[in-house]
């Protein structure tokens, strides 16, 4: 079966879906996004089922160019972010023992907490050993890089930094979730971010861990991201709870859009110590893409299907609260 070539889809697109696109400026802006993993993809708001009512390519234009800021903008952050907690969650547990093998003996313990053959128990030690496995897999498969090869071929293990180094998100929530509840506390501490009502024996991390890794693989890969999409399971309420209080949001946070998230990234950075003025940039910087967005849809209908019609009062609750 033969493709359709840009033009081809060009007049697919205006006959079959029944959307005003013509002339070179829509022709590059198609070419660019792509037809089927861009403009089919950015014509739904999260599954195929709910099809946005858009009548004009401009429209597809401005999803698509929404979603690319959004993407350019949250980038550093969450790198940054990553780092950070990678490096708060080291610190606090090599200050007896930088070995990997004591660490995970000694450290990943929240098991010890659980009653022994119950099915929390079973199911805690089960992702403790597939960790292990999972981490031994990742020193052989990198082998080559030269922190790795110099431990390898001295004989020697591998600190626990370099775990960390080669970790992926997941796997460091995984990690942490595994940690004994004192250590987690201690973490809180040393980010600013214990809380005593919300957060009592230290877990909030590891779920805010899961909720950033499927936005932080997302935005790596280049995946749609502005209607969380790449969303891999159900978010617990008081996730949400914790931000609203912190900040004195007064409407639910449920992370079902994606203005939800640069709240949960603010929470770390702000705790934690960044400027006012550089969290307020950030923040400032996601109200005027969201604001363009509206501008350019001009569909209010759609607008607040993607962001929420609530994503103005948020923001701007957030940025009067730091």
């Amino acid at each position: 079966m033969r493709g359709k070539s840009t033009n081809g889809l060009m007049m697919h697109i205006r006959n079959d879906h029944n959307i005003d696109i013509k002339g070179s400026t829509d022709k590059k802006k198609l070419t660019e996004m792509g037809y089927y993993h861009g403009y089919k993809a950015y014509r739904f708001l999260k599954t195929q089922s709910h099809m946005f009512n858009v009548s004009e390519f401009s429209q597809i234009t401005a999803i698509y160019n929404y979603d690319m800021s959004l993407k350019q903008m949250m980038y550093p952050y969450i790198m940054r972010l990553e780092t950070l907690l990678k490096n708060v969650v080291l610190n606090e547990i090599v200050t007896d023992d930088t070995s990997f093998i004591n660490i995970f003996n000694n450290r990943l313990t929240h098991f010890r907490q659980l009653s022994s053959g119950s099915r929390t128990y079973n199911s805690e030690m089960s992702k403790r050993l597939r960790l292990k496995s999972k981490l031994e897999k990742l020193v052989a498969d990198n082998y080559a890089r030269p922190y790795v090869s110099h431990y390898i071929n001295s004989e020697k293990s591998l600190p626990i930094w370099a775990y960390f180094e080669l970790m992926m998100m997941g796997d460091f929530g995984n990690f942490v979730s595994l940690l004994d509840t004192d250590t987690k506390l201690c973490i809180a501490h040393s980010l600013n971010t214990f809380d005593v009502i919300t957060d009592t024996d230290g877990s909030m991390l590891e779920q805010h861990i899961f909720i950033l890794k499927d936005l932080r693989n997302s935005i790596a890969h280049n995946n749609i991201i502005f209607d969380t999409r790449f969303r891999s399971s159900s978010i617990p309420n008081k996730v949400g709870d914790q931000l609203q209080q912190e900040f004195n949001i007064n409407v639910p946070i449920k992370f079902n859009t994606i203005t939800d998230y640069p709240i949960l990234i603010v929470h770390y950075f702000h705790n934690f110590g960044q400027t006012k003025s550089e969290t307020k940039r950030f923040v400032n910087s996601f109200l005027r893409c969201a604001d363009k967005l509206k501008n350019e849809l001009n569909d209010n209908n759609i607008a607040f299907q993607i962001l929420g019609s609530d994503y103005k009062l948020k923001l701007e609750t957030l940025l009067n609260n730091l």
